[in-house]
């Protein structure tokens, strides 16, 4: 089972980011996660039951996405375990598995809209946006927080499993 501190830990061990530019590259990173997931759901909707891999790329995406949002919060100073706090707006220890996390309660949207996945886009924007800006501290932050959540709650409305998410994020590391 996967902790949200050895996620965390892998996520240092195989960040790759340039120095320089690493904030910019974890917004970018969740943006284009973020549009990957949707993409897998165009497909299904065009293709129908006939895409079979379906299921298996939600999940490698989601991993993916994870990756950046713990990427982007280490960069603002929050470790994973305090940025998924905030998200669940509870108090989560670093040594909670995926599996316990995705056991909380699931997580209401912060609006109430016909498609999640289009309220985590905007949210991704959001967080673009105040990065392009270089608002710095607070503000980015709060993005973050917002734009986990939804992405999240849009995860786990699509019953796509954190803690298979995680768990493919951290195999792919190792091959």
């Amino acid at each position: 089972m996967v902790t949200i501190h050895d996620f965390q830990q892998q996520v240092v061990r195989t960040d790759r980011r340039p120095p320089k530019d690493k904030t910019r590259t974890a917004v970018l990173g969740v943006f284009g996660e973020l549009g990957s997931l949707m993409s897998e759901f165009k497909k299904r909707r065009r293709e129908g039951p006939g895409y079979t891999s379906f299921n298996m790329n939600l999940v490698e995406e989601a991993g993916d996405l994870l990756w950046y949002f713990t990427a982007l919060g280490l960069d603002l100073g929050l470790d994973l375990h305090r940025l998924v706090s905030l998200v669940w707006k509870a108090e989560i220890s670093p040594d909670e598995t995926f599996r316990e996390l995705a056991g909380r309660a699931v997580l209401q949207s912060s609006e109430t809209v016909p498609d999640q996945w289009l309220l985590a886009a905007t949210r991704a924007g959001e967080i673009a946006r105040a990065a392009n800006r270089e608002i710095a501290g607070d503000q980015l932050r709060e993005a973050l927080v917002n734009g986990m959540r939804d992405a999240i709650a849009a995860i786990q409305a699509s019953k796509i499993s954190l803690s298979k998410a995680a768990a493919s994020n951290m195999e792919k590391s190792f091959t």
